[in-house]
């Protein structure tokens, strides 16, 4: 109870108030649906159109698909989204559990002996799970720069409108020019860098080392470098 910073109760009865116990479980409900979104993101980025990120594939042995053989499924990443859904499941009997008659009846204790030990085991196991993909993650980074030319530069247009703001363009001006432009640049299928070029407002305002500088989409990273570090070491 010392190494978990658990009290006894302050106040009980014949029985120890089931809220703390719901609380405990909805926490770990938590945990399993932030595990979840962790492993819905990798799936996503592993779709073949995408194509960016891959949990770990044993190309030796490991089968992907038991009817195509060229695919891949990030089956350790679905796992955890279906076993997490069972972790949220738990979270109605917890709380179901905390009215109790007159603050002494023993209905909670045939549902506890099973969610307690459940959400405790899958949870563990859960990040279990999710630590071994992290570890063993695959990324592509030429395919994620090829994702991010799709857009021949458009995706950084908002990048082009800080710049243009902070050299004294009226912002609200500026994100409406960028709309403009981006729509032409779309339309024609022309890189967005020379349909800046050729507007005379961006032209005037940025020269072509600040164009090409908020064009360029590392140096528009912010602090994720820094996030991706810390979440790495942790």
């Amino acid at each position: 109870m010392k190494r978990l910073v658990i009290r006894a109760a302050e106040i009980s009865t014949q029985i120890v108030q089931r809220d703390r116990y719901a609380e405990l479980v909805c926490d770990l409900a938590m945990v399993a649906s932030s595990l979840d979104n962790f492993a819905t993101e990798i799936r996503e980025l592993a779709r073949p159109e995408i194509g960016e990120m891959f949990e770990s594939f044993e190309a030796e042995k490991q089968v992907g698909s038991s009817t195509m053989p060229h695919k891949r499924n990030p089956e350790t990443c679905e796992r955890v989204c279906g076993l997490a859904r069972i972790v949220r499941s738990l979270t109605i009997p917890a709380l179901e559990d905390v009215t109790t008659w007159h603050e002494r009846d023993l209905t909670q204790s045939s549902a506890e002996r099973f969610l307690l030990p459940q959400a405790c085991i899958l949870t563990d196991y859960l990040l279990s799970l999710m630590n071994n993909i992290v570890a063993n993650l695959r990324v592509d980074e030429r395919r994620m720069l090829q994702n991010v030319g799709l857009t021949q530069g458009r995706c950084m247009s908002e990048s082009v409108m800080m710049a243009l703001a902070r050299k004294g363009v009226n912002r609200q001006d500026a994100h409406e020019l960028l709309r403009k432009l981006t729509i032409v640049s779309e339309a024609d299928k022309k890189p967005f860098r020379e349909v800046l070029m050729a507007d005379k407002l961006v032209h005037a305002t940025l020269n072509c080392e600040e164009i090409d500088a908020a064009l360029d989409p590392k140096s528009y990273l912010g602090t994720a470098v820094k996030q991706a570090e810390a979440f790495a070491k942790s």
